[in-house]
């Protein structure tokens, strides 16, 4: 409480009117105070966090200044980000309204959700500060050291689902990573579920970290399978269908093809490694998400020539 009292003085919120509410493990809530509700975010500590989120934050501001609806930082004596005993922290104003669950969605939440990813992709935003985010650009350099890592590790559940099929995956991506064409534009980068506030007909996009260049197909790819419910297992075609229309109907071009399917996959490579370095060197608990996304993996792979032939239906 006396934290969250400290915030509200330094960018001036006014007096708490109720308890802050803690909304994701520990790391954001809500304020209501007398001029307002406002969401507080304890950013990570590392520079390479620090860093994605400033620069998510210029994105964000940039298509704002496009009309679009997004969340950005407050300021703080002109910075977005204040430190209270070597903590960070970054204040925003509260975006009212629903977030959808991790499922398929409704055909007209489908429709919306590719017009706006196809709004973004034509905006075409210039900043000559960004760069391609780490999460969609998995190196071959980071899988070996991952690889490195793994030797380290003698849980043998975990050594169990890291098998050589994930090998023949990555090696996969790596060889459709470097045929995919160089094209790339500013977008959100993590366009899922968790990240989009639905407020009537009104979609507002909130956190930006994992915004920067990247590849429309591959955002694309990553928007169809997330809607249509890859992480419940068994996708829906009409969702599916209805992202692609309304991605169309904005003016977007679709050009996905298993080049493309198989380079979509750094994230989740980028994710797995993660989340395998929070149990070796931070020994956090992660245990569960490796083995959920290596699941997601296999499921991919299994899933990418149905993909193929909706979209060839499409």
């Amino acid at each position: 409480m006396e934290l969250i009292k400290t915030i509200c003085d330094l960018y001036q919120l006014g007096p708490l009117k109720t308890v802050p509410v803690v909304i994701s493990a520990g790391r954001v809530w809500r304020v209501q105070t007398e001029q307002g509700c406002y969401a507080v975010k304890q950013l990570a500590a590392n520079s390479v966090g620090l860093n994605n989120f400033l620069q998510g934050d210029k994105i964000a501001n940039a298509f704002a200044n496009k009309m679009f609806s997004v969340c950005t930082a407050l300021a703080y004596k002109d910075k977005k980000i204040c430190e209270i005993n070597n903590n960070k922290f970054a204040v925003f104003k509260w975006r009212f309204g629903c977030i959808l669950s991790a499922g398929a969605v409704t055909s007209a939440y489908a429709y919306s959700i590719g017009r706006l990813l196809a709004d973004l992709h034509i905006t075409n935003i210039t900043l000559p500060e960004v760069t391609i985010s780490r999460w969609q650009n998995y190196q071959l350099n980071d899988w070996q050291e991952f690889k490195r890592f793994i030797k380290c590790k003698k849980n043998t559940n975990l050594i169990h689902y890291l098998t050589a099929k994930l090998n023949l995956w990555a090696e996969k991506y790596f060889t459709a990573k470097a045929n995919l064409t160089n094209f790339s534009v500013i977008s959100h980068g993590d366009l899922t579920q968790a990240n989009v506030v639905l407020n009537k007909h009104l979609l507002s996009i909130i956190d930006w970290e994992a915004a920067g260049y990247i590849h429309p197909q591959i955002e694309l790819v990553g928007v169809l399978l997330n809607w249509s419910g890859i992480n419940f297992g068994k996708l829906k075609q009409e969702s599916f269908t209805n992202i692609i229309k309304g991605y169309r109907a904005a003016g977007g071009e679709i050009n996905i093809n298993e080049t493309v399917l198989w380079a979509s996959l750094g994230s989740w490579f980028a994710w797995l490694d993660f989340n395998v370095q929070l149990i070796i060197f931070s020994k956090k608990n992660t245990e569960l998400e490796v083995i959920h996304t290596v699941k997601i993996l296999r499921r991919l792979t299994e899933l990418f020539p149905l993909v193929l032939t909706w979209l060839e239906n499409n």
